[in-house]
Formats: C-alpha cells, structure tokens, sequence
C-alpha cells in the first residue's frame, strides 16, 4: 500500500489504478534515494525487496538491477527521455518479467513498476502461432499457387515455340507473357522464401541476409529499390539462436521500411562491436509513427520480443535530418541467449 507522507485525491485515484492493473510506483531524488512508494495490495515485489521511504536503491536492489537502474537515472536526467527496460526476477515459484519506466520532473524521478509475466507468456503464444501460420502458408502457397504458375508458364513457352516454329506474329507477344510469368514466379518464390521459418547456424547469416535482400530488390524492382548487405566475411555470430532471431529482427525492419516507410534505399549492417554482435538496418523511408516509435505498433513489439529471446537490446531511432529509420540490435557475447537485465527496448529520438 501506500507510503507518501500524505493522501491526496489524485493520489487514491492513482491507487485506485494501481489496484486495478497490479502495479507500483517509485519516487526516487537524483541519488536514488526513495522518496515514496505506492503499490496495488496485491504487488508483493517492493516488500519482498524491501523498498521502502528513506531508503537508496543501492541498498535494496540485486547489483545487476541496481545497475540498470542507475544507468536508466542517468538516461532520464541528461537526455529528458523516458526509458523503459525488463528483469527477470527469479522467485520461489516461478520466474516474473518485471517492466520499470522512468520518467523525470523538476523534483525527481517517477518509476512506474508492472509485473508482465502473463503478458510475455502470451506475447511468446502468439509469436508461435503466427511463425507456424506462416510455416503452413508458405507451404500452401508452393505446393498450390507455385505448381499452378509453373503450369501456366511451361504451357505459354511451349505455345510460343510451337507458334514461332510456323513464323506465326502471336508468337512475340506469347513470349513475352512467358517473360512476365518467369519475372512474378522468381517475385513469388522470394515471398514463399520469407513466409518459411528459418532456423540458422552462426555461419549462415551473412548469406541468408544477402539472398533476402537480393529478393527484396528483386520484388521492388519497379520502385527502384536499392538493399545492401555490408559485414565482414565472417561475424562473431555465438549461436543458432542468435542467427536466427537477428535474421528475422533484420526481415521485419525491412519489411516496415518498404511497406510502410516507403523506403528506396536500405542498408543492413551486420559488425562485432565491444558490447557484441551488433545488427542495425538503416532506411531513407519515411520514418514510423511515434506511437509506434513507443512500442504501440506490432512489428515493433515482435521485434523487442525476438531480442529479448537472446538477451539483447534494440533501438529505434527516427532519422530526422536524414529521414527515416535505424533500427539496431546488440546482442552481448557474455550470455548470449539469455534474456537477463536487459532493456527490451529504448527509442530514441533525433533532433
């Protein structure tokens, strides 16, 4: 329950929501020291921590959570912006993914905490059910509309050899229909190539980045589209899981950068840093809307979840003098795999 030095109206308001979505709040001074602490009756993670008025969080929390915490204060006092990031709290029951979003004013900062376990659980449900919808779409779309466009093509081709033997003027323009149906079955065997699930190895994703954006050109090719890949010959790259969850971060962002960016330039940068493996997908769209900037959108969310299942971080930056977006993700090689304190993700903005 509530701690503040007193009850105010918009304060049992406020407990009132608390309440209702299983929550709590930190009020903390620029030194960490806590200023006040309200929580729903039912949010036992500050009484278990011992988070209570006048103490520091230096005192109360994990090293590894009072570090991000730190890091998070000094985020939110130099730049102003908010910042968002998830833990892992292991518990005699079972583990909770715990959300803090800081925010600042003029007397301090406010930590707004949400226990969202369930919430990951089915965000991960979802992820499942949709790569196994597109497993069996991309299946479908082969074995039915793939078969029925080879028919169509092998038909016209032996047609127009067979006009073009008895020097018939149909048999031009049979050929070029041909030419068109050979153009949309390379177009459609690029899209059936990224609705199949993927499972790569370390080694495999520099290549398997390069052949989708040699498809993305491919399909946009009227647009004038222009995707690159720039990584060196071989990556730091720990695992298949890694390879695999950056391969679809890096479709997904390219994905938005066509279709709703309307992009005609995209660069995918694939480098070892000293943080790790680092993967970041640059665009000259026209950038994402903020309130999908602030995690409101689906693409955005999937791909903050992708990241987390190897324990890493992305950052959404809106390119404002240059126009468009840069997504990054960094991966750590320390633990890679393991979600662990780590911000799911941090937007950034420009300008």
């Amino acid at each position: 329950m509530g701690t503040f030095p007193k009850k105010t109206r918009p304060e049992a308001a406020v407990q009132a929501v608390l309440d209702a979505t299983a929550g709590g709040l930190l009020y903390l001074d620029d030194d960490g020291g806590i200023l006040g602490v309200q929580a729903a009756a039912d949010f036992h993670l500050f009484r278990r921590l011992g988070v209570r008025q006048g103490r520091n969080l230096d005192d109360v929390l994990p090293p590894d959570l009072g570090g991000t915490m730190r890091h998070a204060i000094r985020h939110v006092q130099t730049t102003g912006q908010p910042y968002v990031f998830e833990d892992r709290l292991d518990q005699d029951t079972a583990p909770r993914t715990v959300q803090y979003r800081l925010t600042g004013d003029v007397d301090g900062i406010l930590v707004v905490v949400h226990d969202l376990t369930e919430h990951r659980t089915l965000e991960a449900a979802l992820l499942h059910i949709s790569e196994r919808e597109r497993r069996r779409l991309g299946e479908d779309f082969h074995d039915d509309i793939g078969q029925t466009l080879s028919g169509i093509w092998f038909t016209s081709s032996s047609l127009q050899k067979r006009l073009a033997a008895r020097n018939l003027p149909e048999a031009d323009a049979l050929g070029r229909i041909a030419d068109l149906l050979q153009r949309v079955m390379q177009q459609f065997r690029g899209l059936v190539r990224g609705l199949n699930t993927i499972d790569l190895e370390p080694g495999d994703l520099v290549p398997a980045l390069q052949a989708y954006a040699a498809g993305v050109e491919q399909i946009y090719r009227s647009r004038g589209l222009r995707c690159v890949v720039i990584a060196p010959a071989a990556c730091n790259v720990p695992n298949d899981q890694v390879a695999t969850q950056l391969y679809r971060i890096a479709q997904e962002a390219i994905t938005n950068a066509v279709r709703h960016g309307q992009a005609t330039a995209i660069e995918i940068r694939l480098a070892d840093s000293d943080e790790g493996i680092r993967l970041s997908v640059c665009d000259d769209g026209a950038g994402i809307a903020p309130a999908e900037a602030r995690g409101h959108g689906f693409g955005l969310r999937i791909m903050a979840h992708r990241a987390r299942l190897i324990g890493a971080t992305l950052a959404v930056r809106l390119r404002s003098d240059e126009g468009g977006t840069l997504v990054t993700c960094t991966c750590s090689l320390d633990s890679p795999g393991e979600p662990d304190h780590h911000p799911p993700y941090r937007v950034l903005f420009d300008g």
